[in-house]
């Protein structure tokens, strides 16, 4: 993940997962029992699977961006488990799992104060100007926009913050299964 100060704009943002798309995603389909496109995972014997049944016992996702992502990916894992003395690979506990042990995560984090490279009003004008170059760039044939990383997320947010938040399917079965387990009746949570 990153952020970057944006002046007059919001801050330039991006979380993503370095694997070809994020866990969440997996398991959102294992819940509408739906496979999974083909080439974001492989299954225990390293051989390409769209089932999603056994995720994250069995299988594993595969690294975005092919040798590029695989590089970035163990780059995070060098700052945020062997830098950190934390456990590291097949080591890391699925934190999706009920287990009685901690994960043992690592994280680490990096922090760049950019009025130390030059005046701040100048880093944030810099930046200004090359939101305002991506936003004028030529577009692609039928495309409005050229959106920064978090700007989506930020438009998202406001809307959310007005109109209130829709929830996937998904994330209703499992809230279902939660109220479930506590004799709740999930009506009663969601209207």
């Amino acid at each position: 993940a990153y952020a970057v100060p944006a002046g007059k704009y919001p801050p330039v943002f991006m979380d993503i997962a370095t694997s070809v798309v994020a866990a969440s995603k997996v398991f959102a389909l294992q819940a509408l029992g739906k496979p999974l496109p083909k080439g974001w995972m492989i299954d225990e014997n390293g051989l390409p699977t769209t089932d999603p049944s056994d995720y994250p016992v069995r299988g594993a996702l595969l690294p975005m961006g092919g040798h590029k992502g695989y590089g970035i990916g163990l780059l995070v894992e060098i700052l945020s488990a062997v830098l950190t003395g934390s456990a590291m690979m097949g080591q890391v506990k699925a934190w999706v799992l009920d287990l009685p042990d901690p994960t043992n995560e690592g994280h680490s984090f990096i922090v760049i104060d950019p009025s130390k490279m030059m005046p701040l009003d100048q880093f944030e004008g810099r930046m200004e100007w090359v939101i305002e170059e991506i936003h004028k760039a030529p577009k692609a044939q039928d495309t409005n926009r050229i959106y920064l990383p978090g700007e989506m997320e930020w438009e998202r947010r406001e809307k959310a913050l007005e109109e209130g938040l829709e929830l996937p399917t998904d994330s209703i079965i499992s809230l279902a299964g939660l109220a479930s387990d506590y004799g709740m009746d999930i009506y009663q949570l969601i209207p």
